[in-house]
């Protein structure tokens, strides 16, 4: 093979079909030589890195500052201890084991670079040797390899000066043993590689990292995972974001996703200058907006498999950064008291010391719409704690980690979120649970999944028709947006679909009124043939009480009533406890959700007639 290809000499061609009509396939050229490059080479150059600490030093970015000391924190913790990642026999992978790898070497890296503190260095050097010694990095399991990738790659670079040739000699031949040679092996599940959700983002991202790492060990080879990581990046990730920053997957997922997605930009800018338009993909420059308003006063919209806690989200810096839109970090700041360290903070670290501080002002933009396989409306009425909050759902329910939750919404108000989502059990529940019956799947292409508790149509948010869940694969659309004296803010959504002729219409329109209050207005119509009987979902946290003419929902002090019109109606508190349905199989392992109640109100649409509902939740008394 020609030496320009060996070395990176000459000229690089990917060429890349981006799945986005408004992009055109991709050339990038470097003459570069990678294999000459220095050492430190990944993400930040020495330079770059100098330049970092005058940010940090100068205390002018307390974020900055509270970000670094976080890092300084977890490699203290870590050389204090000593202890390795370890090797869980009960686990289904071994992926927390490579995330304690990435986070020790990670942080150890970045001390040492920082301070020239050889404990950090010696800490880093003793966990590189420990994963190297293992008899592989779990292939059966993808994201445990690609993590541990990113681990050694970086631990490899970033110390490379310094670190003893043994382990550097370890950590070359482990990379591509443990971790090139598998992702070329069809006993695994090498397709994974492409795959149409989170995967393939980090499972690329740790390749390239790797690749670039020890170019000039192997660089025919590493030309070509090279190749292919960036290739599945333009062909299969470009769908991921577009056309308005959705996730599909949740907001803790974009989080897992677009981390490494900025990893892989990160890797890609700091060898070529560019990262040959992985970032200008359909909705990336959207997706910040899109994660900034997933999250209220109290809680993230935790659509799909996402957990409610806030939390403080890295991922912001990268695009306040690169976009110069600092208000895009507003987030950060408004939830400062949640900083924590990363298992990739060091990353967000770099970006964040490219910010101007004193830029940093709340969004003006109190509306969100987005589109794609989820379409989604989010309505405030400000940035404060105390201010109103409300996001309702579309979109498809055959998704990655998707839930039966088309129309579904939550609310908040003055610190409370009436309206919730149902909480979900942690994973190992339903694994283990389901061992018990056979071991039936409950993935997304699993009827399985559609019977569990937080997944069903029943446990959200929405309206059940006949007792039955939606259609799995329709798509509930979003049909309008507004923001106005009359209608309030909010969105309509077109339900009709999912309801599979059971309904020969349903629209549902969801608003947050002048005074903060929540209004719900619920268009249905029962088909030629048959009776339609409506259960009304409202899923909550606060204490449910039936009274006249509503229902009183008290949270402490605080009481809003909800009352319904349109129909001859009949309110209902529901039973979440799955003790109380000893008849369904599915409810036998699961845990009582906490701090949860289940209400609405039922009533019948007579076949060939319609009912037009208003449904009000108001502060009381």
């Amino acid at each position: 093979m020609k030496n320009s290809i060996l070395c990176m000499k000459t000229r690089i061609i990917l060429t890349a079909i981006i799945l986005a009509a408004t992009l055109l396939p991709v050339e990038a050229k470097t003459d570069m030589d990678i294999a000459k490059m220095p050492h430190p080479r990944l993400i930040v150059s020495d330079k770059e890195f100098k330049q970092m600490v005058r940010s940090i030093n100068s205390g002018q970015n307390v974020l900055l500052v509270r970000m670094h000391e976080k890092a300084m924190a977890r490699a203290n913790r870590c050389v204090r201890a000593g202890k390795m990642p370890e090797y869980d026999p009960n686990a289904t992978s071994q992926l927390k084991r490579s995330r304690d790898a990435l986070m020790q070497i990670f942080n150890c890296a970045y001390a040492f670079r920082y301070s020239r503190d050889y404990k950090y260095l010696i800490h880093a050097e003793n966990v590189l040797k420990n994963v190297c010694e293992l008899a592989d990095w779990s292939p059966e399991h993808f994201l445990d390899v690609s993590e541990m990738m990113q681990a050694v790659s970086i631990g490899y670079d970033w110390l490379y000066k310094d670190l003893d040739k043994a382990v550097k000699k370890m950590v070359e031949d482990r990379i591509q043993r443990y971790g090139f040679d598998v992702s070329e092996d069809n006993r695994y599940n090498i397709r994974t590689f492409r795959a149409n959700y989170n995967w393939s983002e980090v499972l690329n991202a740790g390749y390239a990292a790797a690749a670039l790492a020890i170019y000039e060990v192997n660089s025919e080879r590493c030309q070509g995972i090279l190749e292919r990581s960036i290739k599945n990046y333009q062909e299969v990730c470009s769908n991921f974001y577009g056309p308005d920053g959705v996730y599909a997957e949740g907001p803790n997922y974009w989080g897992y996703g677009t981390s490494n997605h900025i990893l892989m930009s990160s890797l890609l800018q700091g060898v070529f200058g560019e990262d040959f338009g992985i970032t200008d993909i359909p909705g990336f420059d959207k997706t910040a907006e899109f994660i900034t308003f997933m999250s209220g006063s109290t809680g993230k919209f935790n659509f799909s498999d996402s957990f409610p806690a806030l939390s403080y989200n890295h991922w912001l810096w990268f695009f306040a950064a690169k976009y110069n839109n600092p208000s895009l970090v507003y987030e950060c700041k408004r939830l400062e008291h949640l900083v924590s360290d990363h298992r990739l903070g060091p990353l967000a670290i770099y970006w964040a010391s490219k910010v101007d501080p004193a830029e940093i002002k709340a969004p003006a933009e109190l509306l969100y719409t987005g589109h794609g396989k989820i379409e989604l409306a989010v309505a405030r009425t400000g940035w404060d704690k105390d201010d109103a909050y409300l996001a309702i759902k579309g979109g498809k329910t055959r998704v990655t980690h998707g839930h039966m939750d088309c129309g579904s919404f939550i609310y908040e108000n003055e610190g409370v979120r009436w309206a919730r989502e149902m909480p979900i059990p942690k994973y190992d529940v339903n694994n283990k649970g389901l061992k018990t019956m056979g071991g039936p799947s409950w993935h997304v292409h699993s009827d399985t999944r559609w019977h569990l508790l937080a997944y069903r149509a029943i446990d959200h948010n929405t309206i059940v028709v006949n007792g039955h869940n939606h259609q799995i694969d329709s798509v509930a659309h979003l049909i309008s947006s507004f923001d106005n004296e009359e209608q309030g803010r909010g969105a309509t959504l077109d339900l009709t679909p999912i309801y599979g002729g059971e309904l020969s219409k349903a629209s549902r329109t969801v608003s947050i009124m002048k005074d903060k209050s929540l209004q719900v207005l619920d268009s249905l119509a029962a088909n030629d043939t048959l009776d339609a009987n409506v259960r009304w979902n409202f899923i909550t946290s606060a204490q449910p009480q039936l009274t006249d003419g509503g229902i009183l929902l008290e949270n402490g002090v605080k009481r809003m009533i909800l009352k319904a019109s349109g129909a001859d109606l009949k309110y209902e508190i529901w039973s979440v406890d799955p003790k109380d349905y000893p008849d369904d199989p599915y409810m036998a392992w699961q845990p009582k959700p906490k701090d949860t109640y289940a209400c609405g109100f039922t009533f019948t649409i007579p076949k060939r007639e319609n009912r037009n509902l208003k449904i009000t939740l108001t502060k009381t008394e």
